[in-house]
This record gives C-alpha cells, sequence and structure tokens, in this order.
C-alpha cells in the first residue's frame, strides 16, 4: 500500500547480555510521547552539548557516544518523579510492544519485552534500561534533535555556511 513501511523497520542494539530489537513508534504516538519527554529534552541537551563536537562541527546528537549520553538522561530522569521515569520508560518500552529482545533470560529466543521479563533483565542492571531509553529515544526523536541546534542556541557559523553551500549547490 505504501511501500516500505518504517514502522516495520527494525534496529537491534547490544546492551549487556542482551540484544534487543526496536521499532520505531506510529507517528501519533511519538508526538503524544514527546510532550512528555519535552521535560527531559533541556537537561540532556545541556549536557551533551560539550559532548558534541567542537565549535567547527554541527550539531547533531547521532555524533554521541551512549556511554556518554547515558549519565545525562539519568540526570534528566532523576528531575522527575520514580512513577514518572518507570510510567516514561513503559511508554517507551512496552505499551506500544515495539521492543524485543533475545539473551539468557528468554533462553535464546526473540520475544516481545513485557513488564515481568523487563524486570527479569534488568535486576541489578537499571542502568542498563538507561542505555535502552537512549536507543530508543535516539531512534525515535532524531528529527527533533537533528533541529535542536538552533533552539538552543548551539548554531555554529560552520553548520549555517554548510547549509548555504548546500542551499545553493542545489539551485545550481
Amino acid at each position: 500500500m505504501y511501500g516500505s513501511l518504517k514502522q516495520q523497520e527494525v534496529s537491534r542494539f547490544e546492551i549487556g547480555e542482551n540484544t534487543f530489537y526496536v521499532k520505531k513508534f506510529p507517528a501519533f504516538y511519538a508526538a503524544n510521547l514527546s510532550g512528555e519527554l519535552t521535560k527531559l529534552v533541556a537537561p540532556v541537551v545541556g549536557a551533551l552539548a560539550p559532548l558534541m563536537g567542537s565549535a567547527n562541527e554541527s550539531f547533531d546528537i547521532r555524533n554521541v557516544q551512549v556511554d556518554d549520553a547515558v549519565p545525562a538522561i539519568s540526570k534528566a530522569f532523576g528531575m522527575l518523579s520514580g512513577e514518572e521515569v518507570e510510567r516514561i520508560m513503559k511508554k517507551l518500552f512496552i505499551v506500544r510492544e515495539n521492543v524485543s529482545v533475545e539473551g539468557p533470560c528468554t533462553d535464546g529466543k526473540t520475544v516481545k519485552l513485557n513488564e515481568s521479563l523487563a524486570n527479569e533483565i534488568f535486576c541489578g542492571e537499571v542502568q542498563e534500561m538507561y542505555v535502552l531509553c537512549w536507543h530508543v529515544i535516539n531512534l525515535n526523536f532524531q528529527g527533533f534533535f537533528k533541529n535542536i541546534e538552533a533552539r538552543f542556541g548551539l548554531r555554529t557559523e560552520v553548520s549555517e555556511a554548510k547549509e548555504t553551500s548546500s542551499d545553493t549547490a542545489s539551485l545550481t
């Protein structure tokens, strides 16, 4: 009907002993969730800005390594109540059944992540939940982060020059 469906594309992430398979959210669900995630954006961007590279590079969230991003996400989640953190994580991982996992807890089979399985996998490994959060957020909200440089004053002269030269090139 629509050709290849973005919602059916699967991204693979190795976290600890497990392999997670993540599908993108439907657009309306992502829009709904982005309202809640907005509370996290300012502290995360503030913490990640120094990791984005030099003034000669454009701000791009995809350039940040997960090991560098997780402390910023943990800090941002720390500004929320425990109930809010739990609710957002469930929305990121479980509600839309967009995450599957394969690992020791699943006897090597790939199964949809549910609350019970997440509790078992992340028991004593809560940091790994934040790693998964990073991947799910980055996968679903890249466009938002891609344009955030202007909103947070992170726009550099070089990134503006790159844009201008590419705009000019497309005119010729």
